[in-house]
């Protein structure tokens, strides 16, 4: 289970917006994730969209389980913060945003697809982990002393891990049920040729 922060980040800065912002920062404490998604949407449409904004957008999204739209709002908060602080919990809930996504898009595959479609969102899922392990490690260079970062670090290199092995399984079994396919074939056309033979005799 992903550890999960959510500190109180908007700052009022124009009174053109100061009651927009005050209304999702009242959405946000009281877990009305869609009406605060759809103020901070707006809002992080201007030009001059706050980083303080873009970290909001990202929690209310992540909340609403729109992994994608908050990875997103997490990087921009990041990106251009230059507040430490701020920088470290966006780090942090970027890694969680592209975490709970690649683990959203891994639910799909199953005994449904084939194996080249599994093996496929295999290798994408491990490259989105690793994203995650990324901005982990860049959660704790800002603050060195977090824990959930590190915690959330670990459970992903242990998943890391475990798709590893499950990539190699299914390779393995790809690779054994071809040459069992290619074994048939040679016996199928083997047998039609001794057919073959035998009507011509």
């Amino acid at each position: 289970m992903l550890i999960f922060i959510v500190p109180s980040a908007i700052l009022l800065t124009t009174s053109s917006t100061e009651t927009l912002l005050q209304e999702a920062q009242t959405n946000l404490i009281q877990e009305k994730w869609k009406e605060a998604a759809t103020i901070l949407d707006e809002l992080a449409s201007s030009a001059n969209a706050s980083p303080e904004v873009m970290y909001d957008r990202g929690i209310a999204h992540y909340n609403l389980e729109q992994f994608d739209i908050a990875s997103v709002a997490f990087e921009d908060a990041m990106s251009t913060s230059e507040n430490q602080k701020l920088r470290t919990h966006s780090a942090f809930n970027y890694g969680n945003s592209v975490f709970e996504k690649t683990m959203q898009e891994l639910e799909g595959t199953g005994t449904a697809t084939t194996s080249d479609e599994a093996i496929a969102a295999l290798k994408k899922a491990k490259d989105q982990i690793n994203l995650s392990l990324q901005s982990y490690r860049r959660a704790i260079a800002e603050n060195n002393n977090d824990t959930d970062a590190r915690a959330n670090g670990e459970f992903a290199w242990k998943l890391l891990q475990q798709l590893n092995e499950m990539q190699e399984q299914m390779e393995e079994q790809q690779q054994q049920q071809q040459e069992q396919e290619k074994q048939e074939q040679q016996q199928d056309e083997e047998s039609a040729k001794e057919q073959e033979e035998d009507q011509e005799n």
